[in-house]
């Protein structure tokens, strides 16, 4: 909703919900900070969020990225994957190694615990980046049309 009607790059977006939730700030608070001042950098600084020792290295990586903006949506997002599927920083930059974004490795670690035949997700990852597949033949290839693999994979910048 913000997005369409704020104009809210996806981006900002995503990383200011992650921030918003994990520093207790509010969003719109944020996002205003960041309209007026124009870098993360500026928003973490600000005293709007509550900073603790297990916050500090992500937000602190993500001030240090400057105008940078996807390097910030890839910090959010490896902490988003290790969140929800409970894999270590190693495979998270293996998989990046291998020239995954964000919406592939959620793919292969969906597909890793949805799809038939069981697979590990760097092999699953290496189907399309080795053996040039799509997504779409690899998503068959699991038992799932690109339709329904689709809806498995949460919306991220």
């Amino acid at each position: 909703m913000m997005k369409m009607q704020g104009g809210v790059h996806p981006d900002d977006l995503l990383i200011g919900l992650y921030v918003a939730r994990e520093g207790k700030a509010d969003l719109k608070g944020l996002l205003d900070i960041l309209k007026r001042e124009g870098t993360w950098e500026h928003v973490l600084s600000s005293g709007s969020v509550q900073r603790s020792p297990d916050t500090d290295v992500i937000f602190n990586g993500i001030a240090t990225v400057g105008d940078e903006k996807s390097k910030a949506v890839e910090i959010v997002t490896d902490e988003l994957l290790k969140e929800f599927f409970a894999i270590p920083d190693m495979e998270i930059a293996d998989l990046r190694k291998e020239g995954a974004n964000g919406r592939e490795i959620t793919l292969v670690y969906l597909l890793e615990r949805y799809g038939k035949p069981k697979k590990k997700a760097m092999d699953i990852l290496k189907m399309s980046t080795q053996q040039q597949k799509s997504w779409g033949e690899i998503a068959n290839s699991f038992g799932l049309t690109p339709k329904e693999t689709g809806k498995l994979i949460p919306k991220e910048g």
